[in-house]
């Protein structure tokens, strides 16, 4: 298998490089720090060093290629959970909320839980939205009652639509959407994400919600 360096290169020669040439240097040496501790057993905070700094980067380009990496480092590495940890208590919000992008479905379920909980309780609206968002990517119905209580204080009307949408998707397990011009929206979690389906009143009526969100939920 190679290495993950070798697996990022064309996209780095046709798209990265190009666009973004000032980043590459500290995305290259986060992709080789995590080569170099992906199969070890112990690590520590130094080898993490070019991770955690690209994953705590300002810039969509870097960060969103980097928390990912720190995010597998995190299930079998106690190094790399406290390392986010302490990204998810940062002074800086966008450092908050790249944390939250570092949880991943393999990370361990009591870690996930703990920070996407704290995340809804952050002060900024940016970092609260987001993990709601992850909340339900990652279908995290434990938060189900903290997401009860985020919605009820939520003032910032982006966020709170977020968290309306993946308070109904987690407790409920779909959302109902009426639409203008008559047929309803019917949203469930599949196997791929999400499935959205415009279903028109009568279908709805005939068929029962039930059996269409076994369909949806099916593909």
């Amino acid at each position: 298998m190679g290495s993950t360096r070798e697996e990022y290169e064309p996209w780095l020669r046709d798209y990265f490089r190009k666009r973004y040439p000032e980043l590459e240097s500290a995305l290259l040496e986060a992709i080789d720090a995590f080569d170099a501790t992906k199969e070890l057993d112990r690590i520590n905070s130094e080898q993490l060093r070019p991770i955690v700094q690209a994953a705590s980067s300002s810039r969509c380009p870097l960060y969103e290629n980097t928390t990912g990496l720190l995010g597998q480092l995190s299930v079998k590495h106690e190094e790399a959970r406290k390392a986010i940890e302490a990204m998810a208590t940062d002074a800086q919000s966008h450092i908050r909320f790249n944390a939250i992008l570092c949880l991943g479905k393999s990370t361990p379920p009591d870690f996930t839980l703990r920070l996407i909980r704290q995340g809804l309780r952050d002060k900024s609206a940016r970092v609260r939205l987001k993990a709601s968002d992850w909340a339900g990517r990652l279908r995290i119905r434990e938060v189900v009652p903290e997401l009860e209580e985020a919605l009820a204080r939520e003032k910032n009307e982006k966020a709170k639509k977020t968290i309306e949408f993946d308070l109904g998707l987690l407790r409920d397990g779909y959302i109902l959407e009426p639409l203008p011009d008559g047929p309803v929206s019917v949203t469930t979690f599949c196997r791929s994400g999400l499935s959205i389906r415009h279903v028109k009143k009568a279908e709805l009526d005939t068929r029962g919600l039930k059996s269409i969100l076994g369909e949806l939920a099916s593909q």
